[in-house]
């Protein structure tokens, strides 16, 4: 029996010194403790039939190695799991390419049955399928004992999945996952897809619907729903970066308006339902929403689910063809130019205040827009005196693409005291990645 400090290994070599002939029964060597970093994928499991996909829920705890074994760690030890998961409709995630030309090294599209068939010199790359397999979901850290819940936005209806699993500790602690479950629910239709395009210009050049950057835009948005199997739906919802107008609902293939039995639009979406007109049977089932909205980022998409008011998860739309009297097939939208500044439409409303308390015009509210911005940037609204002295701190924060209407001045300086009767101009300011760029109102205080 022969012991040595711990140590994180992988392999042993036995070295026999002995010059004496002998066997060697048997040898078992005992390891403890736990590996510091490590990476589990599930193989791919699949649903008796497709699924919408609505949260992904598990329990963990954190575990140490002590004198007796397996004890709660410490809440000092560095230890977490870092939890994705991805679904899809076949039977792999990757795609499999034969090299068509060895010369040139063109490749083919193959199966993966195909590909393992094929000689050394034969065989391409292995890319993952993008077409048939989501990408993996934004990583959810567990790093204390407790129950986590991460909401599933993924494609649907599909009845493959795979989750993913990455321990990153120490040879003393690690964390453990005591069980894992996913919420799902039949799919509302076996197959939905979407196209958006300007109002007056359904079939743009190139393909994609173009505007300009930050404008106000008149969108249709057509559906088109295969029942099948589904279970029905009735209500529609399209996320968009800014708070919506919704402007009619049509249905049929001749599209009749109807009138929703209820309209909820806020600054992430707009939701239409139609309970009274509850589309529950139908192949080729059309629907065309008419919305006006900004697209703040170059390329801005419109994501739409069908919605259940009974209960059952939403459904992703897929873009694609949902109608001939369209010709994008896509949820993108594009801006004209990628020239434009960051911030847009800064303006500042009343620009004369008369803070004394009797209710009418005691603040001014700044509204601007933020354009291209992909991550927070830094930004400040700041109202100087004529001489350039900062005299009030509005805005220090850092925000992404969006419209921005929530802040006020009350005619009070940083140390909450009214300001004198006079002129001050108010700054917006973003740091973008290439340089800072600047807005600026005048504002009147009179009393």
């Amino acid at each position: 029996d022969v012991r040595f400090p711990t140590l994180l290994v992988r392999f042993i070599q036995l070295r026999v010194l002995s010059p004496s002939p002998f066997e060697l029964a048997e040898i078992e060597v005992h390891g403890e403790g736990f590996v510091p970093r490590g990476l589990y994928e599930t193989q791919l499991i699949q649903f008796a039939q497709p699924v919408n996909y609505g949260a992904l829920t598990f329990r963990a705890h954190r575990v140490s190695l002590s004198e007796e074994g397996e004890s709660s760690a410490g809440a000092d030890e560095q230890v977490r799991v870092i939890v994705q998961m991805r679904n899809g409709v076949d039977e792999t995630p990757f795609d499999y390419y034969q090299i068509a030309d060895v010369e040139t090294r063109s490749e083919v599209l193959v199966s993966k049955e195909e590909y393992e068939e094929l000689p050394l010199v034969l065989k391409g790359s292995i890319r993952p399928d993008a077409t048939h397999w989501s990408s993996w979901t934004e990583p959810l850290i567990a790093d204390s004992s407790g129950t986590y819940s991460i909401p599933l936005d993924l494609p649907g209806p599909r009845d493959f999945f795979q989750v993913r699993l990455r321990f990153e500790g120490n040879t003393s602690a690690s964390m453990q996952i005591d069980s894992l479950a996913i919420v799902h629910t039949p799919p509302l239709a076996a197959l939905a897809l979407s196209e958006v395009a300007l109002l007056d210009d359904p079939f743009p050049a190139g393909g994609r619907a173009s505007v300009p950057a930050g404008r106000d835009t008149v969108f249709t948005y057509d559906i088109k729903a295969d029942l099948g199997e589904g279970t029905g739906f009735d209500g529609v919802r399209i996320s968009t970066l800014i708070q919506p107008e919704f402007l009619k609902l049509e249905m049929g293939h001749e599209l009749e308006e109807i009138q929703p039995d209820s309209v909820h639009v806020d600054d992430t979406g707009l939701r239409v339902y139609f309970p009274s007109r509850r589309i529950s049977t139908g192949e080729d089932v059309r629907l065309r929403i008419t919305f006006r909205s900004q697209a703040l980022l170059f390329s801005t998409q419109f994501i739409g689910q069908l919605l259940d008011t009974t209960g059952s998860l939403p459904q992703r739309i897929a873009e694609g063809d949902a109608t001939r009297e369209v010709g994008t097939d896509s949820q993108e939208v594009i801006f004209l130019a990628s020239g434009e500044g960051v911030l847009q439409s800064f303006s500042v409303y009343p620009s004369i205040i008369t803070p004394n308390g009797d209710g009418i015009n005691d603040s001014s509210a700044f509204s601007f827009v933020l354009i291209h911005l992909v991550r927070p940037a830094a930004a400040e609204l700041l109202v100087y005196d004529l001489s350039g002295r900062v005299i009030k701190n509005v805005l220090s924060d850092a925000l992404i693409a969006g419209r921005y209407t929530q802040w006020h001045w009350d005619g009070t300086n940083n140390a909450g005291d009214l300001v004198p009767p006079g002129t001050y101009i108010a700054r917006a300011s973003v740091e973008a990645a290439a340089d800072e760029v600047n807005r600026m109102s005048l504002i009147h205080v009179a009393y």
